[in-house]
């Protein structure tokens, strides 16, 4: 529906991994952007998702379509880990069909959208020459010019948080370019500990033990894997200078910290920020299916989620584009889109190649 609704161009819905599309003629550029679900870092990365497999049928459609320009867009997580190897694989058949390929990682804010997004770009051509991507690098965008002047736009309806409610009571306490966050130091996380009306009072001794904990569990490692590890109540003791198995039973009760074994503890909250509320002057994190959710994100002068034409802007739709379905719907397909202003200066720079090559 947003497809018909907002562009004139002839829209087909097949399953790409039973069918290709018929083109009735020579195709110029062949554009694909596979489900990045399986690849993605906010997921499970699972090697075996089988939406993984869609990366690789866009060379697969560039050998029966023979298209001039290949693009294949995806997540930076495509790059690494076992993932890395489909991604692989798409280059050497793109080169098998005879393609110079090249492999980009794009950050969005060269092309002035104002978020920090990451993007990978298989480029793949025909001929001799070589294709150059056109100047990339903008003035430095920020939010507060992605959110002016949204009066009367579609898609923005915004909502505060309800008063008193654990959301907003938490959303009032972070500041611009802070995050609830108990595993990083530094002024730009607020620990739960500090907002006891919703998660319960701690004494100033506590507090030291927390801090303790928070620094130990990420200084002395014990595994190669993951962020963190589990601290014995013995290394606590010896980094705050008195005994603290009292005080860890009295964090346990509260809600603080866990057990993580027979003698080691662990924090309760370990995520690395939830309620984050970015700088008017900063850059967004990247617009994805939990922006519009304020317990991961909130907008930076308001205590509410974004809306999705807030959303839309920082990916950097323009308002004539409007968005239908569910909120929900709406919000993925903002949260899926390739941002506009990235999309327009790979086509130009394509373009420019492709009339030169003639």
């Amino acid at each position: 529906m947003n497809h018909r609704k907002n562009l004139p161009s002839k829209m087909e819905r097949i399953d790409l991994s039973e069918e290709l599309p018929s083109t009735g003629g020579p195709v110029d550029v062949l554009v694909a952007g596979p489900p990045c679900q399986g690849f993605s870092t906010l997921g499970r990365r699972d090697p075996e998702d089988p939406r993984n497999e869609l990366l690789e049928i866009p060379a697969e459609a560039a050998r029966v379509l023979a298209p001039r320009f290949f693009v294949l867009e995806n997540v930076a997580g495509v790059r690494s880990g076992p993932h890395a190897a489909r991604l692989k694989r798409s280059a050497e058949r793109l080169k098998g069909q005879g393609y110079k390929v090249m492999t980009l990682d794009l950050e969005m804010d060269q092309f002035g959208v104002p978020q920090r997004r990451r993007r990978v770009i298989q480029l793949g051509w025909r001929g001799d020459g070589e294709f150059r991507l056109g100047e990339r690098r903008k003035p430095t965008p920020s939010i507060g010019g992605a959110l002016e002047r949204l009066d009367g736009v579609a898609n923005h309806n915004p909502t505060l948080l309800s008063p008193g409610t654990r959301s907003a009571r938490i959303a009032r306490r972070i500041g611009q370019g802070q995050k609830l966050c108990n595993v990083r130091s530094g002024t730009s996380s607020v620990p739960t500990w500090t907002i006891p009306d919703v998660f319960g009072r701690v004494s100033d001794v506590e507090v030291q033990v927390l801090v303790a904990l928070s620094r130990a569990r990420r200084r002395d490692r014990k595994r190669d894997w993951g962020d963190a590890d589990p601290v014995t109540a013995r290394q606590l003791t010896s980094d705050v200078g008195f005994p603290t198995h009292r005080h860890l039973c009295r964090l346990l009760r509260a809600g603080y910290v866990r057990r993580a074994g027979d003698s080691e503890w662990d924090l309760t909250h370990t995520f690395n920020g939830k309620y984050r509320r970015p700088k008017l002057s900063s850059l967004a994190p990247a617009v994805d299916t939990r922006f519009g959710d304020e317990h991961y994100v909130v907008h930076p002068t308001e205590d509410r989620a974004f809306t999705v034409r807030e959303a839309a802007r920082i990916q950097g739709f323009p308002d004539t584009y409007e968005f239908y379905g569910t909120d929900r719907e709406q919000r993925r397909m903002v949260a899926n889109a390739v941002p506009p202003p990235m999309a327009s200066a790979l086509a130009e720079s394509i373009r420019d190649h492709l009339v030169n090559a003639r």
